[in-house]
């Protein structure tokens, strides 16, 4: 499981929360930043291969005993418009050049990749369980409190959230990094070692232009 990057709607840093679940998350080798509509971006996407995708490749040789400065990375993504970039692929091949992409067909995540096909709903479910165990402890407080149910104040607002769910979202990853056969069975099922990879990218490159 690679670390979290963590995208906060907001034009400047002041919206990136940095107490000490995000420093924890940081310290994991995540990323927390932001972006105008807190969807990723050129920008946030370069961030992610800075201080995470680079980094981890880098771990995992120390851990493995290899020459990181050599061994290269095959880094599958979609075809989402930022990935096929003229802009984002020259700016990979220019600043990390250990790192090779390939791309999952058009329409074929939910097929052949695994976090699609298996890995993002144990983690959105962690992360739900988690946000409803808080809340369900905040009415309970309430009506401990004798305050009448019709007058308990659910508080989700982004502004108390926000603070909150990096705790939320770093507990889910954590749990799922542990789940080692499920990440395994994830690959498995994509059936990607009995794939050719030149053909196969080539065909996605092509429906993808």
């Amino acid at each position: 499981m690679l670390p979290l990057q963590l995208i906060f709607q907001g034009k400047t840093t002041t919206v990136v929360p940095n107490h000490v679940e995000a420093r924890e998350a940081v310290k994991k080798g995540g990323d927390l930043t932001n972006s105008e509509n807190h969807w990723s971006n050129q920008t946030t996407m370069k961030w992610f291969v800075e201080k995470v995708l680079d980094p981890w490749r880098v771990k995992k040789c120390k851990e493995l005993g290899l020459d990181s400065s050599k061994l290269k990375m095959v880094w599958l993504i979609d075809c989402w418009k930022v990935h096929t970039s003229e802009e984002f692929r020259n700016w990979l091949k220019e600043n990390h050049p250990l790192v090779h992409y390939l791309y999952v067909a058009a329409n074929c995540t939910s097929k052949l990749q695994p976090a699609d096909v298996v890995l993002q709903g144990p983690f959105k479910h962690g992360f739900r369980k988690q946000f409803e165990k808080w809340q369900s402890e905040l009415v309970a407080s309430q009506l401990a409190e004798e305050v009448r149910p019709e007058d308990v104040e659910l508080q989700v607002g982004i502004k108390k959230l926000r603070k909150l769910l990096i705790g939320w979202l770093l507990s889910s990853w954590s749990e799922l990094c542990e789940q080692v056969e499920m990440i395994q069975k994830g690959w498995a099922l994509c059936k990607l070692g009995s794939i050719h990879i030149p053909c196969f990218q080539d065909a996605a490159m092509g429906q993808c232009l």
